[in-house]
């Protein structure tokens, strides 16, 4: 038998989840707007994804660089309950790498509005577009693969902290290290049919269990009581 600290309870990260899953309000209504499956797409159908778009696309990018900062908030939230943990280092690290992969992706939707803009007022040429997509298509996919780095790093310090369940941890695990895999693997395959891309497609399921690991940690954490330094219940 041996005493173990209690989590400190808090509703950064279930409000940080609640804050990021928003990004849906502007994405649904704005409709097929870029990036284009990369190496897939024909030239005339990515165009058509910028024409006419440049509201939505302008509204995404505005309003994805406010509710993107929710997943800070997870990931603070998971800090804030592993204050004094021999790995909090991990969770350090999971901020300033969730930090990373919000900038990348905030340039990203920036990218994708700026092009739309642009194509609708018929200022650039048509193989600017294609190349402008390209580039916003992988740095969709760093995004992905750095987002895995966070909350890996997060779930690993979560398990060795032995503060939540186990089953959030592992689920938070996998869903990091398939998130990071996928994204380097779709990066790497340029787009081209093959081991590369298939592999990279399957492990986006890594996307929905980060989901699931961001909700459950969050309640759990909300339902915790929000004090630091006391014992928890003894463990075997």
């Amino acid at each position: 038998m041996r005493e173990r600290e209690a989590v400190n309870g808090n509703r950064l990260m279930l409000v940080g989840a609640v804050l990021y899953l928003l990004e849906w309000v502007a994405i649904i209504p704005a409709g097929d707007t870029g990036p284009s499956e990369l190496g897939k797409t024909a030239s005339s159908t990515i165009v058509s994804l910028y024409q006419g778009h440049a509201r939505g696309a302008g509204f995404i990018a505005g309003w994805c660089a406010v509710v993107l900062m929710g997943r800070i908030l997870i990931v603070l939230g998971a800090r804030q309950a592993l204050r004094g943990v021999r790995h909090q280092a991990l969770a350090d690290w999971a901020v300033v790498v969730m930090g990373v992969s919000i900038a990348v992706e905030v340039v990203e939707v920036a990218l994708i509005a700026g092009t739309s803009h642009a194509t609708s007022a018929a200022t650039v040429d048509d193989s600017v577009v294609v190349a402008l997509d390209a580039v916003a298509g992988l740095l969709f996919n760093t995004v992905v693969a750095a987002l895995g780095v966070s909350v890996a790093a997060a779930s690993a310090a979560m398990l060795t902290s032995r503060r939540f369940p186990l089953w959030i941890s592992v689920v938070g695990l996998l869903s990091g290290t398939l998130m990071m895999a996928g994204g380097v693997l779709l990066a790497g395959s340029g787009g081209e049919d093959g081991a590369l891309r298939s592999t990279g497609l399957a492990l986006q399921l890594g996307v929905p269990l980060f989901w699931l690991w961001m909700l459950a940690g969050g309640i759990y954490l909300w339902r915790q009581p929000r004090a630091s330094g006391r014992a928890g219940a003894a463990s075997a």
